[in-house]
């Protein structure tokens, strides 16, 4: 069980250090009709599959119903490029609001 502890130590070493720098981005003002599948096939046509690492969206834990907002981590260029066109988004007909997440894989000081 000391070698099975030792794998997930290094699964998670791995996860954190073994990817391109990223980026969450917070995807407020979500349809709660909108499914992570749209959410990553909506960044993934604009952006490129490869560019969309995760897409997250919250649920009520008893309703299993959406809280009307998300999560997608992208690569770092091209969250970066997203957030310096603040360009409108629409998402299944709503008009959503981007930002970098305060829990973002990559804190940067200074920006907010």
């Amino acid at each position: 069980s000391g070698e099975k502890k030792e794998r997930k130590k290094n699964r998670q070493r791995n996860r954190k250090h073994g990817g391109p720098p990223a980026i969450k981005l917070h995807i407020g003002n979500l349809s709660y009709q909108t499914l992570p599948s749209r959410l990553f096939d909506y960044f993934a046509m604009r952006y490129g599959r490869e560019s969309v690492i995760e897409c997250h969206i919250p649920t009520e834990r008893e309703s299993g119903k959406s809280r009307g907002f998300g999560f997608v981590t992208l690569s770092e260029g091209v969250a970066l490029r997203i957030l310096a066109e603040n360009a409108p988004h629409e998402i299944d007909g709503r008009v959503v609001k981007l930002a970098e997440s305060n829990t973002s894989v990559q804190a940067r000081a200074g920006q907010k």
